[in-house]
């Protein structure tokens, strides 16, 4: 997974439990805003510290971040056509 289907997976997930703002993620994560809303973004990729403390600070496992437990659309990105 890359930054840009992490980032827009992390905003689902936050937004799914409790409805955390990215303030309030980013105090809990003990990170700036700034960073919670680059790696949403797609913009910053974060380490597996930042990824752990983001985790953490939602109470959640990284497992609730694979696509089927979204019910809503997450863009995916497609890398080029399919030779029949």
């Amino acid at each position: 997974m890359d930054e840009k289907t992490f980032g827009p997976r992390l905003r689902a997930l936050r937004e799914r439990i409790g409805g955390y703002s990215q303030e309030a993620l980013a105090r809990e994560a003990e990170l700036s805003t700034a960073t919670v809303s680059k790696i949403e973004q797609g913009i910053a990729d974060p380490s597996w510290t930042t990824v752990l403390k983001l985790f953490a600070a939602l109470k959640a496992h990284l497992p609730e971040l694979s696509l089927d437990a979204f019910t809503e659309d997450v863009p995916i990105e497609r890398r080029g056509k399919r030779g029949k």
